[in-house]
């Protein structure tokens, strides 16, 4: 985590001792729009113009400044980051061209080092069609259902979970990433799932604590019912319980299978193979194949029909509130605690203030503009309690300033640096993983 480049967005908090967040899980279910699911799907499928998303081409590309840009827009996600990894099994000149998974935190409070993924890929495929292997760099492979539909359902939930009006605060840290390259491809025939393997293998060579992982791939295909199928192997049959809870508590609409189904057809295998707990809701779990009386063999995959239209939004919706309601039980919803917020006042426009790397491991840069002007800036934790002063009402000349914090003698955890004067106060969180 510490090489991935964190860029991060502000955090601008209401200055209280803290108030309780009283917001339930069904009016956060209820927060999921169709009407912003099926815009993502249609921005991903017409791919700003190419129709495709294959990997290694323009369409490809824009998913990529599509999603980082959508995260970013978010202005409770603590950040966001770009993984550049390659296949260098790929032909040349391939295998030197970059491929990126996308990726957005949102920090947890009491135990930010365990990490919970929710994840889908942006690629798609046009397999299918009989001028594939020749003709996949031109193709319009829209990949509406497969997999803009798992795509968008991540997008949807960071957006309610990181939403500040909602205050939602969890036990564990969420990582949403939209995967690269989980297709086959014509130049990489020999790899499956890379943008899934490349970040189950960084976690496990970085000793990251991953608590489960939550993969949604081509929930949109059903032109009878609405219907969805947890695929498990045995060792994340934890993981399932909670989805059938949910589904029987809050998304009774959602017809499902009576047990998980142990197939490795998406990125779910990546992480079980690695030793981690992962599982996958998918219309199907062979989406080629017909599963009478609940589904019929999807006619559009992997094809140049896979478009928008074809598309059961419903159903998207549905599973998309099933994936939210247990990703914030994987997460540890956390609806109790008083969490530390800071009312922003006149706050300058060029004011900047910057902390990194974010998460941090001992010591923390500290970056900011003044204008010459006396500034307090402390350290709270997550219970809102001041741990460091680093200074008190002390006059900064105009320009940029550079403060650190050394942190040795602190625990992980969530804390928060707080610059202030009379007339502002901005506070920017930050994560301490050792």
């Amino acid at each position: 985590m510490k090489h991935i480049i964190l860029l991060l967005s502000f955090v601008f908090l209401v200055l209280t001792a803290g108030f309780s967040q009283t917001i339930s899980k069904n009016e956060l279910l209820n927060q999921v729009s169709r009407d912003s699911l099926q815009a993502h799907i249609n921005i991903l499928a017409k791919a700003g113009g190419y129709f495709s998303r294959v990997n290694y081409t323009p369409g490809n590309k824009f998913a990529v400044n599509y999603l980082a840009s959508y995260f970013h827009s978010l202005p409770g996600i603590d950040s966001v980051a770009i993984d550049t990894f390659f296949i260098y099994s790929a032909k040349a000149p391939y295998n030197k061209e970059p491929v990126m998974n996308i990726v957005a935190f949102k920090f947890g409070l009491q135990q930010p080092e365990e990490i919970v993924i929710c994840g889908g890929h942006y690629d798609a495929s046009g397999s299918h069609e009989s001028n594939w292997e020749s003709d996949w760099q031109t193709i319009k492979a829209q990949g509406a259902d497969d997999n803009a539909t798992g795509t968008a359902a991540v997008m949807e939930m960071a957006r309610i979970i990181s939403d500040p009006n909602n205050n939602i605060n969890t036990e564990r840290t969420i990582k949403f990433i939209a995967f690269g390259a989980e297709e086959y491809h014509p130049v990489n025939p020999s790899v499956h799932h890379a943008g899934s393997l490349w970040d189950a293998d960084q976690s496990k060579k970085k000793q990251l604590n991953l608590y489960g992982a939550l993969i949604l791939d081509m929930i949109g295909y059903n032109p009878n019912t609405n219907y969805c199928e947890v695929i498990s192997n045995n060792a994340s049959l934890w993981m399932t319980e909670t989805i059938y809870q949910n589904r029987s508590q809050f998304v009774s609409d959602l017809q499902m299978n009576s047990t998980p189904v142990n197939v490795p057809y998406s990125d779910h295998q990546s992480y079980q193979d690695f030793g981690y707990s992962a599982i996958l809701l998918m219309e199907n779990d062979r989406p080629w194949n017909d599963d009478y009386p609940n589904y019929t063999a999807n006619p559009y995959y992997h094809s140049t029909q896979d478009k928008p239209e074809t598309v059961n939004f419903e159903q998207v919706k549905l599973v998309t509130q099933l994936g939210l309601a247990s990703l914030l039980d994987y997460a540890g919803l956390d609806s109790t605690t008083a969490i530390p917020e800071h009312i922003v006042k006149t706050t300058p426009d060029n004011f900047n203030l910057k902390a990194f790397p974010n998460p941090f491991n001992a010591r923390l840069k500290i970056s900011f503009t003044s204008q010459n002007q006396a500034l307090t800036i402390q350290i709270f934790n997550a219970a809102g309690e001041l741990i460091e002063t680093l200074a008190q009402n002390q006059h900064f000349s105009a320009g940029t300033h550079f403060l650190s914090w050394q942190a040795n003698r602190f625990a992980s955890g969530v804390y928060f640096v707080k610059v202030q004067n009379e007339n502002f106060t901005v506070s920017k969180k930050v994560v301490l993983l050792k």
